[in-house]
Formats: C-alpha cells, sequence, structure tokens
C-alpha cells in the first residue's frame, strides 16, 4: 500500500450501535490502522473537521443524521471532500446502494461483517486514495515546473527579440556605414575611368579594367543588398502579409531568362501566394542559378506541373559539378559549397532566394544525379 504503512491510516468509523463499532475497531486495529470510532453523525462531522481520516465507515441507518446526509454534508467541505466513504448497511436493496453512490459513497460493506471483506475493501480504497493523493501531488509539481517553464521560455523569448532587433539594427547601420564610403570610392573609381577611357590610346585593356571593376561593384552592392535582406525576411517571416502574384509575370521573368518552358493554359487565371517584388527577385536568382549549371550551348527548359496547391517547376541541369557534401548544404548561409560551384558570383543570392520561397510555403531543392547531371526544383504555392 505504497510507502504508507497500516498503522499510519487514520479510520474512522460511524454507527449508532455500540456492538458493531466494537466489532470494526477490533478488526481494523488488529490490521494495525489508527481508528476512531463515533455513534452519530453530528460528532463524526466535528471530528473529520478538526482531524481529517484517511477513510470512513459510516452507517446508513442513524437517528438524527443519517449516513446519507453526513456523506453529503462531508462532500461539501473541500478538505473533506475527497476521503472515501464506505456505507455499513444491513440492506441489500439495489435502491440503497444507488443513493449511496449518488451521496458520494465509494463502497459497500455489507451486514453481518466478514473481517476478510471488511479488510480488503478499507485496504483497497486506502491504497486507491494514496494513488489520487499521489497523483494530484506529481500533477501539482508538473503544473508548477510547467509554470516555471512557461516564464523561463517567454523570459528567453524577449531575449532573443531583443538579440534580433539588435542584430538588425547592427546590421542596418553596417550597411549604411559600409555604402557611404562605398559610394565614394565607386565615384572617384568612376571618373578614373572616364578620364582613362578619354586619354589612352590602349582602350581594350582600359575596356577590360573597366568590365572587371564593374563586375566587382555589382557584386559588392549585390551582397548588401541580400544581406539586407536576409535580416528583413527574418522580421516578416513573424509577421508576413499574404499577397499574392499573377502566373504570368512569374512566366515572363523566366522566358525574359532564356529558359524555355511548356505553355499553361488559362496562365493569366492563376496567381501564386506571394508578394511580387520579393517573389520576382528569388524568381530571376531560380533562373539564374539554372543557367549558372547548365552548360553555356545547353537549351535550358523548365517542366511546369500543378500538383494539388502548387505549381512545380523542374529544371534539368548538365554541369553541377559537386559533390554530395556541398549539395546538402548549398542554400545554408554559412556554407562554402557556393564558393567551390558555377554559383559562385552569385554570392549569397541563393539563400535569400531559399528564404523568399519558404516564407511563401513553397520549396526549392537542388538535386544531384548521375556526373554532373542534376535538377533544380521549387514548389510555389497558388492561390485557391
Amino acid at each position: 500500500m505504497s510507502e504508507k504503512t497500516a498503522n499510519s491510516f487514520k479510520v474512522l468509523i460511524v454507527d449508532d450501535l455500540p456492538q458493531n463499532l466494537g466489532m470494526l475497531e477490533k478488526m481494523l486495529n488488529d490490521s494495525g490502522y489508527h481508528v476512531f470510532a463515533l455513534t452519530n453523525g453530528e460528532a463524526a462531522l466535528k471530528a473529520a473537521r478538526i482531524n481529517p481520516p484517511d477513510l470512513m465507515l459510516l452507517d446508513i441507518e442513524m437517528p438524527v443524521m443519517d449516513g446519507l446526509e453526513v456523506c453529503r454534508k462531508m462532500k461539501e467541505i473541500p478538505r473533506l471532500s475527497e476521503i472515501p466513504i464506505i456505507f455499513i448497511t444491513a440492506s441489500n436493496n439495489i435502491d440503497d446502494k444507488i443513493k449511496g453512490f449518488k451521496a458520494g459513497g465509494v463502497d459497500f460493506i455489507t451486514k453481518p461483517f466478514q473481517f476478510e471483506e471488511v479488510e480488503a475493501r478499507v485496504k483497497t480504497h486506502l491504497a486507491i486514495q494514496t494513488l489520487r493523493l499521489e497523483l494530484q501531488k506529481y500533477s501539482s509539481e508538473l503544473e508548477r515546473k510547467v509554470i516555471e517553464r512557461t516564464f523561463e521560455l517567454e523570459d528567453a523569448y524577449k531575449r532573443l527579440e531583443q538579440i534580433d532587433k539588435t542584430k538588425g539594427d547592427f546590421l542596418s547601420m553596417i550597411s549604411h556605414e559600409v555604402r557611404t564610403p562605398l559610394n565614394g570610392i565607386f565615384g572617384v573609381s568612376d571618373m578614373i575611368f572616364d578620364d582613362l577611357q578619354n586619354s589612352t590610346h590602349d582602350t581594350e585593356s582600359v575596356l577590360c579594367l573597366i568590365n572587371v571593376y564593374k563586375r566587382s561593384r555589382e557584386r559588392i552592392e549585390c551582397l548588401l543588398d541580400d544581406a539586407m535582406t536576409i535580416n528583413n525576411l527574418e522580421v516578416s517571416n513573424k509577421n508576413v502579409i499574404i499577397s499574392s502574384t499573377p502566373l504570368s509575370e512569374i512566366l515572363d521573368i523566366i522566358s525574359a531568362n532564356h529558359i524555355k518552358f511548356n505553355a499553361i493554359d488559362e496562365a493569366f487565371k492563376i496567381s501564386i501566394i506571394g508578394e511580387r517584388d520579393l517573389l520576382s527577385r528569388a524568381i530571376r536568382t531560380y533562373c539564374r542559378l539554372a543557367m549558372v549549371f547548365s552548360e553555356p550551348k545547353h537549351e535550358v527548359k523548365a517542366d511546369l506541373t500543378f500538383e494539388g496547391d502548387f505549381l512545380k517547376i523542374n529544371v534539368s541541369l548538365n554541369n553541377i559539378k559537386l559533390s554530395d557534401k556541398y549539395i546538402d548544404r548549398f542554400f545554408e548561409l554559412n556554407s562554402t559549397s557556393r564558393q567551390y560551384s558555377n554559383a559562385q558570383e552569385l554570392g549569397i543570392a541563393p539563400v535569400v532566394m531559399q528564404k523568399i520561397i519558404k516564407l511563401f510555403d513553397g520549396e526549392v531543392k537542388l538535386i544531384k544525379n548521375s556526373g554532373n547531371s542534376g535538377n533544380l526544383n521549387l514548389s510555389l504555392s497558388k492561390t485557391q
């Protein structure tokens, strides 16, 4: 019976017949229980209030206040309401037992008493009561820990929000502070290259330098834009505003990037979930990625299909010179995968693309097949 011993349990017996009290008291004393015996309901209620028992044996038929009334009154007192009450009765009438259960009793012992039955019923209900109290204790402890953990998580969330804000403010400041001197460098460089181009006869070498300068300038500007976009997307992900972009605009971008695709009937009636500027930016990067992973003379084709609520775009590639370990981490911000591929010139644009697509419940995958072949798969959620 749990960790409690029999003599640590208090049992209150209530019966108006002294011979019944004496018999039950002896039975339970012999079993080691700490027994209290009373002859009327009023005294039992007073005693229970002062020193609540672990279990009560209560005679139904008593003068002044019968057992049913005593039981009902105990159930109205919060600190006594959970005490198990076993009724004592000489009746085997089903209606009487139903009344006892409705009043709040848990069991019956029928007169004349059988020692084994009395001991078994008392032991069983004390064991149930002990388990109930332990469960209540564990439940309260669990609730306390949940509340405590909730406060800890709320505090941690607030700290993370502050860290995110600090990070965002820092990136915005760095972007501004870097752009300011860069604009000066770019301006001076433009003037120098204009003078060189006007004053030198070796225009071929100057044009070569100008092209290198322009490509480097473009990469720096794109890197700053992409870094800020990643920061803004992390904020937008918490308060995303659902909008849509016509599928026809997406198809125009694909076509403008020299990628052929199969015709889609009624494309002008379909819209894709996603803010127009962000989604257009992601599609342009998708097309650029498809081109850099294809041989220069290879005709790049996109296979467009609908699967449920998604538009699926699949481009077959034939120039993926990356191992599987680099493919798996290709879209991770801190991965070096892009540096070891033809996508090096795109910087972190593929990362930005993936974040935009995910923001609007889409998905993008780079898949490596045999040799240098593979696929670039894109799923876009369409409006209903």
